[in-house]
């Protein structure tokens, strides 16, 4: 795991965007509005948060990623990298076409 933030937030409230490095080596980045669901889903010590948006479904992996969902949801982030802070850690992120 490398040393480097998970997530970025916005310095200056919300964005309309949200960047997600992907293991795929690409950088997507996706309107909030086209969010359509967010599932949380916890199995023992790991973690996947699944994003539906209208054209792609995006897939974190990792640990105690409950705090990454809320600063989401609240559109307080900017981008979702591999990376670790605190107990939120991500493992994966992968993006594809729905």
């Amino acid at each position: 795991m490398n040393d480097q933030h998970p997530y970025e937030l916005h310095t200056h409230g919300g964005g309309a965007f949200v960047s997600f490095d992907s293991m795929q080596g690409d950088v997507l980045s996706l309107s909030l509005i086209s969010l359509n669901r967010a599932i949380l889903r916890t199995r023992g010590q790991g973690s996947e948060l699944v994003l539906e948006f209208e054209a792609n479904l995006v897939s974190v992996f990792g640990n105690n990623l409950a705090s990454l969902r809320d600063h989401l949801l609240a559109g307080r982030l900017k981008v979702i990298r591999v990376g670790q802070f605190e107990e939120c850690a991500v493992t994966g992120v992968r993006v594809s076409d729905s």
